[in-house]
């Protein structure tokens, strides 16, 4: 043991401040609100294979979803008077609000564009029965042109309005992670979770803390492989506010359920495995909240460091005199078929097997680019300082 130390007193010291480095740079990486295709195309290939893994059965056990997309009103479009476009029917949007407000439900999210530049004649009425409807919460969207938020109906209700965004549709048109915390306010999800906890992340530096405990801002959510989630109430705008009946089902599921009004056949966005609907993206990343998910895990995070570790030590071996380096390495060196497995499966493989493995059974989605990168040049690194070593020594001998 204490020859293990002396020979390896460097490379464990170099080991060590590789495995931090690696891991500071994926804990910031992982909080891009965009990831990298290769992350995305294994992690739609974890949920495929992975014959044990499937979402909760109880992602939407407490919530109530009305979809809007039959509840349409015409508009004029811009300035020209010829121009006319569809939007969700704002009239009985307000018409819903009147009567929903005696319910006992825990909270209700309008995901629907109360902005400019679409304008209505009840859009007065409605930001009223916005602002007298409690524990309500609607969406605003950035403007990339004026980099600013989007001005909404009316100015009073900038207090409710949260960042309905999804990080990724700022690049492209499909959904890839959910971001928390966008432009240094609460999200749609982020505002939900803090009315039922009373809780935030906040950030400090590159580090995000949900109280005291370190945690993610931006996370992949983990949705079934095997079919796209149903919520078990689902009812249509229209059928609640005319047809009596309906309505008293409604006012009986919603009691202390979440209520979350959207469209849900038009409001689509691309995943890694298949459209989804966007109220549904925005209530699934409330409930990876509530679940404690984005917390990192302290065991997760030494697993991680423990297997960056033993890459790092082991690159770092071709250093050292044959007769110095790990036993088990010496052997593997000494046996030709073994040593060709051993070199053809590489340092991305068991990368991959084991973001596989943590996939698949703690959920939790893990950059493997960056370290697989990190390794493989490094491993090329000291390949080329033994290949010079080699040529040094030849040369001294004059061969």
């Amino acid at each position: 043991m204490r020859d293990f130390f002396h020979n390896n007193k460097n490379n464990l010291l170099i080991s060590g401040i590789v495995s931090v480095v690696i891991s500071l740079i994926c804990y910031c990486i992982n909080n891009l609100d965009y990831p990298f295709k290769v992350d995305t195309f294994a992690f739609s290939l974890y949920d495929h294979c992975w014959p044990f893994k499937s979402a909760d059965d109880d992602t939407f056990e407490d919530v109530v979803f009305i979809n809007t997309s039959y509840d349409k009103m015409i508009i004029q479009a811009g300035p020209d008077s010829t121009s006319r476009t569809a939007i969700t029917d704002r009239k009985k949007i307000a018409e819903f609000l009147s009567r929903v407000k005696d319910i006992k439900y825990r909270q209700l999210f309008i995901d629907i564009r109360f902005e400019e530049p679409d304008r209505s004649p009840y859009d007065s009425l409605l930001a009223e029965r916005i602002l007298e409807t409690r524990n309500i919460i609607i969406p605003k969207h950035w403007n990339l042109e004026k980099n600013t938020s989007y001005k909404t109906i009316d100015n009073r209700l900038d207090s409710i309005a949260r960042f309905g965004d999804f990080g990724s549709s700022k690049i492209s048109s499909g959904f890839y992670k959910y971001t928390y915390l966008q432009e240094d306010e609460n999200s749609i999800a982020m505002e939900m979770y803090h009315k039922s906890t009373n809780r935030n992340i906040k950030k400090f530096g590159i580090f995000y803390f949900d109280g005291w405990r370190l945690c993610q801002n931006s996370q992949f959510l983990v949705f079934n492989p095997q079919k796209e989630e149903e919520p078990d109430f689902e009812f249509n705008l229209g059928a609640i506010l005319y047809d009596e009946e309906i309505w008293l089902l409604f006012q009986t599921v919603a009691e202390r359920n979440v209520v979350v009004v959207g469209n849900m056949q038009e409001d689509k966005h691309d995943t890694y495995l298949g459209s989804r609907p966007g109220p549904h993206i925005h209530y699934m990343g409330y409930k990876n909240l509530i679940k404690g998910n984005h917390i990192t895990s302290g065991w997760v995070k030494l697993a991680i460091f423990l297997l960056y570790f033993i890459i790092s030590l082991t690159i770092l071996q071709n250093l050292l005199e044959k007769d110095k380096r790990f036993k088990i390495i010496q052997w593997i060196e000494k046996k030709p078929f073994v040593y060709f497995f051993y070199s053809l499966l590489g340092f991305g493989t068991m990368l991959l097997i084991f973001s596989f493995l943590l996939y698949g059974i703690c959920g939790i989605a893990y950059n493997i680019f960056i370290p697989s990168l990190i390794f493989t040049v490094g491993n090329y690194v000291v390949q080329f300082i033994v290949m010079y070593r080699t040529t040094s020594k030849l040369n001294n001998k004059g061969i």
